[in-house]
């Protein structure tokens, strides 16, 4: 299979790159690289289970900003019965999103498009989500631009688990909570998994990464040495998010101003 190489000063490369920990220079690479992870990393079953437990029903409007191949939105959809709008900056992506609501049966459901969180216009949503996309601090800007007042958001960030001076440009758990909180906002629900959890899902992650790369038809030597560069980085965040540092995620409820 060719790979189609990408304009690389485009900005859906630069975000795309960004997000997945891709070398810019590897961006033609990513939609084969990736092709047998529909959840890139994000869980969307525990997503889902707790937008339901939260009380969003069938009548709820969804926003999955930086929905990446789509298992979040569609698991959404599936479990609630609501609508989701997904919209991601990177373009290939979005055929895999309508492949896999066809698949699951939500089609009718589910609608995605191309396009970045400056540009959405919509607002008043029920829930947006927005899982490995920002920092905390935009992430929260972002998603209470979004929803209505009184409707959910969530997101996730990396958190240091102490104040020491090699994680002192990471917040805390105490310190996103806090930021919640100051905005009149209220956490629901949230969670930084344990050294363990993170080893156990990020290595599967990691070894269907590594079967596939074997697979990938690349442009030569190159290809195969950014290949190995993704992988490398894989690795080192395997070890960076199951030692001091580890990923958090956040479910709160926008309050009425």
């Amino acid at each position: 299979m060719a790979l189609r190489k990408l304009p690389k000063t485009s900005r859906s490369v630069r975000l795309a790159t960004r997000s997945l920990d891709v070398p810019a220079e590897g961006a033609h690479l990513i939609q084969e690289f990736f092709r047998p992870l529909h959840a890139l990393g994000s869980m969307p079953e525990f997503t889902a289970r707790r937008l339901k437990r939260a009380g969003l029903g069938p009548e709820s409007r969804v926003l999955d900003l930086g929905c990446g191949k789509g298992a979040v939105a569609v698991e959404i959809a599936r479990r609630i019965g609501c609508r989701v709008l997904g919209v991601d900056a990177f373009a290939p992506f979005i055929a895999d999103c309508r492949d896999l609501a066809r698949a699951r049966g939500v089609e009718n459901l589910c609608e995605f498009r191309v396009g970045v969180a400056e540009r959405i216009r919509l607002r008043g949503f029920d829930a947006v989500v927005l899982l490995n996309v920002f920092p905390f601090e935009q992430a929260i800007r972002i998603a209470r631009r979004l929803t209505k007042p009184g409707g959910w958001y969530i997101f996730d960030d990396a958190v240091a688990l102490k104040r020491r001076r090699d994680t002192a440009h990471l917040p805390t758990p105490a310190d996103v909570e806090r930021t919640i909180e100051d905005a009149d906002d209220r956490v629901l629900d949230s969670k930084v998994w344990s050294g363990a959890e993170v080893r156990s899902r990020e290595r599967a992650i990691y070894k269907l990464l590594r079967t596939n790369a074997g697979r990938v038809i690349t442009n030569g030597a190159a290809d195969r040495a950014l290949l190995e560069e993704c992988l490398r980085r894989k690795l080192a965040a395997i070890s960076e998010l199951s030692g001091s540092v580890r990923p958090g995620w956040w479910l709160a409820r926008r309050g009425r101003r």
